[in-house]
């Protein structure tokens, strides 16, 4: 692979011979000799080639003589340049610009001699002011700086105090949280060893029933054995049976004309022998048709026979699987067993020892309860003694102006109050002190705490005003730093101010004298080398305008050779690409697809032909599956005599996962399932989406409950996968809605609609609900006809149950401004014009989904059946898949018409009319158009030519390579996990993307349409495959191509290995010589040849196009 970019303009010239050859070919002839034309295309080619070479040869000496005059007139150029500035600048020194200019140097000396003067004489207040600004900070920032250690020192010892009194409660948190967690972890052990026991038990199951099938499968095999011995044995009796009749009939044949010639033999004797001879004739031609039905019969038993037996062998298999799983599963549970076993015992240790701490840290706050209400309660009793002692004395006071008895008794009073609260003061401190002692060590810890909390307190408060006083000064100081900076640096740009004014002064002096003496001759230099210009000026012109001139000339031949090159080339492969792409046998009807293609196209006089067996099993397994068979298939499908081979084929691809994947991703474009912009579904409901469409083909799901689900589905974007066919919908307003159901279910575009009618297609959506979820980026899809959705905070469960999580949140809120109205009947009119009215009690998402998918529905068959022959023939009957309207009509109504009914009386078995249209003579007509008009290609006259999608692409190099590229979500999530081996056909989001897969046009999903897939092959993508580091490491470097390229034997079976892998054919003898011609050449060595010709093989149109 060396050198490859230079070689895009020829093999952009490949693909345009090749395509044109396809499209010019009417009635290409199988190989043979060269025509007329082909040999004068030759000598043409051979004529304009010498005619280019002179040409070429020519423009030698010419481009020498154009360089060498370019060089002597660019140096004389830049010579005289020079001497012209070197004159310029004397002239203006020598005259008043230099007096000017010497006078405004004089001047600038003084200005920056004054200038360092004035910064000068600033410097000493400046750096003054720095100073006192210092020793006025220094004693304020010593004091914040004791302040603040001493408040850190203090807020330390409060964490430490606080921490040891909240020890009890921090270790039954952390015991309670490792108790919780231990049984989270027993609970998942559980359901482990749950699903490991329900797995067991479905093993044992498909085992018993495998092995109750296997009897019913050796009886039937038997039986088909016994048939076929017995068919072998009549075989046997019908053949010894013809041969003896054979024999006899010979024998009479013989006589009857021995007789007949006898002239001894009368007339009735020889009637006689010839009437035998008849007879025995017709006995034995009787045994013939018996044996040649004896050998039916006998066909039909080893079909039989063989069928039996591989069933057998599946039973067999099957039986073998299912015990191994069985024994499997056995071999899980022991270990999901003990592991259960251990995690529970882990968490009953855990949440014993969670309670013991939660215990012990209750107790504690118990006590410390206590401790409060006692301390409480003393500080009250003490606050009355103070007030009884407080009312005593003031009753001595009053006691000198009452009367003694009086006194007296407001004196006892006093003192039987005092003493009272005297007495609960001691019984208060008495408690406090019993709850202290409760309390213990725990009370001392408090303690410390509370004073240690109060100190960091009042600490911290001394720091913050010291700083507080030191912040206006340490402001001033870093103001003053700033002007005593500032001056240093203008003092030193002053000082080299002043130095570069008086060396510019000097230095101008010396050149206007220099210049004084030297302007005249300086002038007279310029002119001369001015003048040796033009002549040289006048030769490069003269030189170039003749190379020019024999540019034109070479180029023309070029293009003349290049024209004489292209038409032979479509000459010979015109010549040769029938016999290596079409089958020699004439195209017969297979089914009633066929009778009504072959009708049309004779009333087009348009005789068809059929693809080549290599051609085909290549097609159906692009078409079919997205894949390119193995060079292994390829060859024995080449191979294969059957006639009904191609059949056969169809079938086994059909039920192939390939073909779920391949067809899922076509529907993923049409459902636009991606969780990125522009749809944002979020990654795991696009794969829940994904899920719900692969599962759905893979089953075969009928179309009509397949449409029904996308339309009336409610429930969880992440647990109900097409409830995300609303949740992709960027407009989701009810005509939003209505425009995505036309487009990916109708086959229509309603945006082309009056406004009357698609507002009433529309009211079928106006009741559409969408409500978040605890969980993140989940969204409830519902029937929502009394918009509660629409209420603030109005957030569903994050649960399985959809009517759990509707009926939560469904309830009308109290507190609203106004109410919600209730449901009322809702009028309106189906795309027919129907009108209805939908009860309150009716999801009108359901109503009209039971209109869309009724048998006789003008859109729904129609619409289905014509995307799926598009995606398989490359052109719709109605073109384009979606855009089904009266004025577009069918190419074919006939043929329309009987697959939409075809369809609707299979059940809508969607896989009953995929075998219909692959397995018609229609899809296996040659991609070379017989008559390249517009309405044979609308009729099918032709296999489309297509390049393969941008997943098929990618996915069939890493399969050619043995390589692969590993995809990545942008959303970091466990979920979007992507593994290595994932083709590129199976990824389900569509925002999981690539460089490669965006360039060769997949679809972006944003709109659901048709159009946002590319399949055109372009240059930018030609280019690519030539020239991509990429492309070429997978080449250079994938295990399966080094290895098929490093195989040892001969270069012929190398070459098949490669071209059955790649191509999917044989070689030509033409492309085994070619390869071996261009090993002879020695560019590449050994293995790197094969490189190159895989290399080669896949950046040809045969491999990139569908044909």
């Amino acid at each position: 692979m060396r050198m490859k970019t230079t070689v895009a303009g020829a093999a952009a010239l490949a693909i345009t011979i090749w395509l044109s050859t396809f499209a010019q070919a009417q009635s290409p002839p199988a190989g043979g000799e060269a025509s007329a034309a082909e040999v004068q295309a030759q000598a043409d080619y051979a004529a304009a080639q010498q005619a280019a070479a002179e040409a070429e040869a020519a423009l030698g000496p010419l481009r020498t003589a154009m360089q060498e005059a370019d060089t002597a007139y660019a140096d004389a150029s830049r010579n005289a340049q020079t001497k012209r500035q070197q004159a310029t600048d004397a002239k203006n020194l020598a005259g008043e610009p230099g007096v000017n200019e010497l006078a405004q140097a004089e001047a600038n000396v003084p200005a920056a001699v004054q200038a360092l003067t004035d910064v000068t004489n600033a410097k000493p207040a400046l750096d003054q002011a720095l100073a006192d600004a210092k020793a006025a900070a220094l004693p304020l920032q010593q004091a914040y700086d004791a302040a603040e250690t001493a408040a850190k020192e203090a807020e330390a010892a409060a964490k430490a105090a606080t921490d040891a009194a909240n020890r009890i409660d921090e270790e039954a948190k952390k015991a309670t949280a490792q108790a919780a967690a231990k049984r989270r972890a027993a609970d998942t052990s559980k359901a482990a060893l749950a699903r490991a026991q329900q797995n067991e038990q479905q093993a044992i199951a498909q085992a018993n029933t495998a092995a109750q099938k296997l009897p019913e499968f050796e009886a039937l095999k038997t039986a088909a054995d016994d048939a076929l011995a017995a068919a072998v044995s009549q075989v046997a009796a019908a053949t010894a049976n013809h041969e003896a009749a054979e024999a006899a009939a010979q024998a009479a044949e013989t006589l009857a004309q021995t007789v007949a010639e006898s002239a001894d033999q009368s007339d009735e004797q020889k009637q006689q022998a010839a009437a035998d001879a008849a007879a025995k004739r017709q006995a034995a031609e009787e045994a013939r048709g018996a044996l040649a039905q004896a050998h039916t019969v006998q066909q039909g038993a080893q079909k039989l026979a063989d069928a039996a037996a591989r069933k057998l062998a599946r039973a067999a298999a099957q039986k073998k699987l299912t015990e191994a799983t069985v024994a499997n599963s056995k071999n899980q549970i022991a270990p999901s067993m003990a592991a259960a076993q251990a995690a529970e015992e882990a968490a009953v240790a855990a949440e014993k020892f969670a309670e013991e701490r939660n215990l012990e840290a209750a107790q504690v706050a118990a006590k410390r309860q206590a401790l409060a209400d006692a301390q409480a309660a003393l500080a009250a009793v003490q606050q009355a003694l103070q007030q009884a002692q407080t009312q005593a004395a003031q009753a001595q006071v009053a006691a000198a102006a009452q009367s003694m008895a009086d006194a007296e008794a407001q004196k006892q009073a006093s003192d039987d109050l005092v003493a009272n609260a005297t007495n609960q003061v001691t019984a208060a401190t008495t408690a406090c002190q019993a709850a202290r002692d409760a309390a213990g060590e725990q009370a001392q810890f408090d303690a410390v705490a509370q004073q240690t909390t109060a100190d960091a307190a009042a600490k911290r408060k001394v720091a913050d005003e010291a700083k507080a006083a030191l912040a206006p000064v340490q402001q001033a100081l870093e103001q003053a730093a700033v002007r005593a900076n500032t001056n240093a640096q203008d003092l030193a740009r002053a000082e080299a101010r002043k130095t570069a004014a008086e060396e510019a002064l000097v230095n101008l002096k010396n050149r206007i004298a220099a210049a004084t003496q030297s302007h005249v001759a300086d002038e007279q230099a310029a002119v001369e080398a001015e003048a040796a210009v033009v002549p040289l000026k006048a030769e490069a012109e003269r030189t170039r305008a003749a190379y020019v001139a024999a540019m034109e000339v070479a180029d023309q031949k070029r293009v003349l050779t290049e024209q004489a090159k292209a038409a032979l080339y479509r000459l010979v492969a015109a010549r040769q690409i029938g016999s290596l792409l079409e089958s020699p046998n004439p195209p017969q009807p297979a089914n009633r697809i066929d009778e009504i293609i072959f009708a049309k196209l004779a009333t087009l006089g348009i005789q068809p032909a059929l693809c080549s067996d290599a051609v085909f099993v290549r097609r159906a397994c692009l078409d079919v599956t997205g894949k390119l068979p193995s060079a292994e298939e390829a060859k024995a499908f080449i191979q294969d005599p059957d006639p009904n081979k191609r059949v056969a084929l169809i079938d086994r691809l059909l039920e192939k996962p390939a073909h779920v994947d391949y067809w899922a991703m076509r529907w993923s474009d049409v459902l636009r399932v991606k969780a990125e912009f522009p749809v944002k579904v979020w990654p795991n409901a696009a794969q829940a989406y994904h899920r719900w469409v692969w599962e759905s083909i893979a089953k075969n799901k009928r179309y009509d409950q397949f449409v029904r689900e996308l339309l009336v589905s409610s429930g969880s974007n992440f647990r109900v996968g097409p409830v995300n066919f609303y949740r992709a919908i960027q407009d989701k307003t009810p005509e939003g809605i209505a425009t995505a159901v036309g487009l990916a279910l109708m086959g229509t575009r309603i945006h082309l609609w009056p406004e009357d009618r698609r507002a009433g297609m529309a009211a079928f959506f106006s009741q559409v609900g969408y409500k978040p979820t605890s969980e993140w980026k989940e969204e409830v899809v519902f029937w929502d006809p009394l918009k509660s959705a629409t209420i603030p905070g109005n957030t569903a469960p994050g649960v399985d149950s959809v009517a759990e999580a509707v009926t939560v949140t469904n309830q009308i809120p109290q507190a609203l401004a106004e109410p919600i109205p209730e449901n009322g009947p809702l009028t309106v009119a189906f795309p027919d014009g129907t009108a209805t009215t939908i009860p309150p009690t009716h999801d009108p998402r359901e109503v009209f989904a039971e209109w869309l998918i009724r048998p006789d529905n003008p859109w729904f068959a129609r619409a289905i059946v014509n995307r799926t022959w598009a995606w398989a023939m490359g052109r719709g009957i109605i073109d384009k898949p979606d855009d089904i309207r009266d004025d577009n009509p069918p190419s074919n109504p006939e043929l329309l018409a009987y697959l939409e009914s075809e369809l609707v009386s299979s059940g809508y078995n969607v896989k009953h009319l995929k075998r219909l249209i692959f397995t018609s003579t229609a899809y296996q007509f040659s991609s070379i158009p017989r008559v390249d008009t517009p309405e044979a290609a609308a009729n099918f006259a032709s296999y489309q030519l297509r390049r393969v999608e941008a997943e098929v692409l990618i996915d069939a190099l890493n399969d050619i390579t043995g390589s692969t590229d590993l995809y990545t979500s942008a959303v970091p999530e466990p979920f979007t996990y992507i593994p290595r081996e994932m083709s590129a056909v199976a990824l389900a989001d569509g925002s999981v993307t690539s460089s490669f897969l965006t360039l060769f046009g997949r679809s972006a999903r944003a709109i659901g349409m048709e159009d946002e897939r590319v399949s055109e092959l372009a240059s930018p993508q030609w280019l690519h495959l030539l020239n991509s580091a990429t492309i070429q490491a997978k080449l250079q470097g994938g295990p399966k191509l080094v290895a098929m390229a490093s195989a040892t034997g001969p270069a012929s079976e190398i070459a098949e290995r490669l071209y059955l892998t790649i191509l999917s054919r044989m070689p030509t003898e033409a492309d085994i010589k070619a390869a071996e011609e261009y090993a002879r050449t020695g560019v590449t060595e050994g293995p790197n040849v094969w490189i190159d010709l895989a290399w080669a093989l896949v950046n040809s149109p045969e491999f990139l196009l569908r044909h």
